[in-house]
This record gives structure tokens, sequence and C-alpha cells, in this order.
């Protein structure tokens, strides 16, 4: 008995401070509403360009797999910045700086993929701005060495 009251009273002190106690049933069926409306994330649908390029980087950059892909290769790409040390051998450090080139060329080609399908909307998502930059300063640090 004494948890059900407990409950009972949180409850009544949560709408308290959310201030739901000053509104009436209408209002808060309204708020709830709005709320839902701004969590809904409304459906895009792509109108083909009749531009081959681009229709396709639009149908692999939305495909569910690729993105999936490109995880896996951050995964790896992870794995693999892990496994060096100080003092490591030379063919090791050789396997690691190959396969490093290959996951750049990977990115590159991602964001170029990205890049030809959303076009200016490309820098519109904080995420790929980031990899853009990520994908710019992998280059220099490669083209630096």
């Amino acid at each position: 008995m004494f948890v059900g009251i407990v409950i009972n009273v949180f409850a009544q002190e949560k709408q308290t401070l959310e201030m739901n106690h000053l509104l009436t049933e209408t209002e808060m069926d309204w708020c709830e509403n709005i709320v839902y409306c701004y969590k809904a994330q409304p459906l895009i649908k792509f109108i083909y360009t009749g531009n081959r390029i681009k229709d396709g980087c639009y149908g692999i950059a939305m495909y569910p797999l690729f993105d999936q892909f490109i995880f896996l290769c951050i995964v790896l790409n992870t794995i693999c910045m892990a496994l060096t040390w100080h003092g490591e051998p030379e063919g090791i450090a050789a396997y690691l700086a190959h396969f490093n080139l290959a996951f750049n060329i990977i990115y590159t080609v991602e964001a170029g993929i990205k890049l030809i399908a959303f076009g200016r909307d490309y820098f519109a998502d904080g995420w790929n701005n980031f990899d853009f930059v990520i994908v710019i300063g992998a280059w220099i640090g490669f083209v630096s060495t």
C-alpha cells in the first residue's frame, strides 16, 4: 500500500512540475499532438532527375547495406589504428599503411557518392560535414607524410 501511495504522489508531483495542472483536457491533447508532430519525420520522396549518375548515386546512398558497409569499415579502421605501437615491425606498419589508404579511398568514394546524390543538401547534415572534414584531413595527413 505504501508503494502505491508513493507512486500516486510521484505522478501528481510530476504533473505539477510539468505545469499540466494548468491545462484543460483539450489543451493537453493539443500539446500531445504538437509533440507527436514534431517527433514525426516526414517521408521525403526523391524525384528522379533523369540523370543516371545522380539517380544511381542516390540509390546507392539510400541503400541500407551501404550504411552498414561504411559502419563496418569504420570499425575495421578503428581496429587497424589500435594495432599500432611504438617499435612495431616494419612489415606490420606497411600493411597498416596500405589498409589506411584503402579506408581513405572508401571514405572518399562514400563522400563523392553522397555529394553527387544530394548536391548542396549534403552539407545540411552535420554528420556529412563531419565526414567531409575527416576525409579532407585524412588526405592532408596522407599527402604530408
